[in-house]
């Protein structure tokens, strides 16, 4: 498709950080797209804002984009070999940048460090390289969770949890924890 509109990135470059109405408005037709590509057993692995395309002469109807490095089915074969990294770094789950097998919840993942990233204008994990911004994904803290407030907050703590066991299980649960505030 021959798309008209700018990516998240641009708007943010441009914007700064974004209302909070607007970022769940956009956050949950992110979610809508991911949760279908979930339920065809498509996990995207590079979610980011320069991948969400926001659609001129539309009031923020989103596209996500660039399904590239998609991991598509159980049994279809994988593109990278055990121990390789593919994506984006700053937005990369902490099993996908220690090459471990990745799931939907990596996912979910990116879509948290998105959404914080709306919020704040900030980058999540930063580095003086992409080592070091791997090393704090896997290791660091979220200091910028304290300029979200509550209920938002909740909802990030829980979708950037290192361990995959303790982030959503699904989009969907995502998206109804973003719908209800």
């Amino acid at each position: 498709d021959l798309l008209r509109g700018v990516t998240l990135e641009q708007e943010l470059a441009k914007s700064g950080p974004l209302p909070s109405d607007r970022v769940r408005k956009i956050m949950i037709q992110v979610c809508a797209a991911v949760k279908y590509a979930h339920q065809h057993a498509v996990v995207h692995r590079d979610l980011k804002p320069g991948n969400i395309m926001l659609l001129e002469n539309e009031v923020d109807f989103v596209k996500v984009l660039d399904f590239g490095l998609a991991l598509i089915g159980e049994s279809t074969r994988k593109i990278t070999q055990s121990g390789e990294f593919w994506g984006s770094p700053p937005y990369a789950s902490p099993e996908q940048v220690k090459g471990e097998d990745t799931d939907h919840r990596s996912d979910i993942w990116s879509l948290g460090v998105i959404l914080l990233e709306m919020l704040t204008h900030e980058k999540v994990f930063q580095g003086k390289s992409v080592t070091a911004v791997m090393f704090n994904i896997v290791h660091g803290e979220l200091p910028l969770l304290e300029k979200v407030e509550q209920p938002l907050r909740r909802i990030l703590a829980k979708a950037l949890e290192k361990d995959p066991d303790k982030r959503y299980q699904c989009v969907d649960d995502f998206l109804l924890a973003l719908e209800t505030i």
